[in-house]
């Protein structure tokens, strides 16, 4: 076995099983490869969406954001987890695209019994079975500043790129509301009329609804993010940059 193993670059226990194979199961299953289910997923769904939330909130006091074993240690303390590694933790974040040291804005608020006791309600009514009398309607917000020129904005010309002047003019804020019903791929989208005071958008969320859901009652599946995209609204800032000259 130790020739064969130098020969093909191969350790002997591999020798080993594939000469074992040969001889239990033929030639074919040896010389193919036996299937590897590897362990079972650590975090379930609702962990997963723990993690999440854990990851996009406020860091420990004295700590400026989380690390891998941050988020460990919180993941076994606010689960039934006796353990968890920071390859998993890593894994299923690298899944999301998150990237808790690279810093924007906060997303969501303070993680904490009341947090999690709502964000599991939302989960518990997103796993239960499709029921057309009785639909599930979700929605979320995000406002918008609207902004007009102070100036007419030059044209692009060639090797030259469309520019802007620096100044420009405030017409307000308006609100987009996305509606979608989990039980078809039916989305809507609707705004609210400019305004410089912000409107809560009740009475056109509620129209939308009755639109998407013609019969029977509606279970309404609110983001548990929405009061921090509400907080945050006043923050919105335009991604304007001044005009190269």
């Amino acid at each position: 076995d130790a020739d064969i193993a130098k020969n093909v670059a191969v350790g002997t226990s591999t020798v080993y099983r594939t000469k074992q194979r040969f001889v239990e199961e033929g030639l074919e299953r040896a010389l193919s490869e036996a299937p590897r289910p590897g362990a079972e997923r650590k975090l379930d769904v609702s962990d997963e969406s723990l993690l999440v939330a854990v990851a996009c909130s406020k860091p420990p006091e004295a700590r400026s954001r989380w690390t891998l074993q941050l988020l460990a240690d919180e993941m076994v303390r606010l689960t039934v987890h006796d353990s968890v590694s920071d390859e998993t933790i890593r894994r299923r974040l690298d899944e999301r695209q998150l990237k808790p040291w690279q810093e924007k804005m906060w997303c969501i608020p303070k993680v904490d019994a009341e947090f999690v006791a709502r964000m599991e309600d939302v989960l518990a009514l997103y796993a239960e079975p499709p029921d057309e009398r009785r639909p599930v309607v979700c929605f979320d917000e995000t406002p918008r500043q609207l902004i007009g020129e102070e100036r007419v904005p030059v044209r692009a010309e060639p090797g030259k790129r469309r520019r802007f002047d620096y100044e420009y003019v405030r017409n307000g804020t308006a609100n987009v509301f996305m509606f979608v019903r989990r039980e078809s791929p039916v989305a809507t989208r609707e705004g609210t009329d400019p305004t410089y005071e912000r409107e809560p958008g009740a009475r056109s969320g509620e129209q939308t609804t009755r639109a998407l859901v013609r019969t029977g009652s509606t279970r309404h599946a609110a983001s548990w993010a929405q009061s921090a995209v509400n907080d945050r609204s006043s923050s919105i800032m335009s991604s304007r940059s001044c005009p190269s000259r």
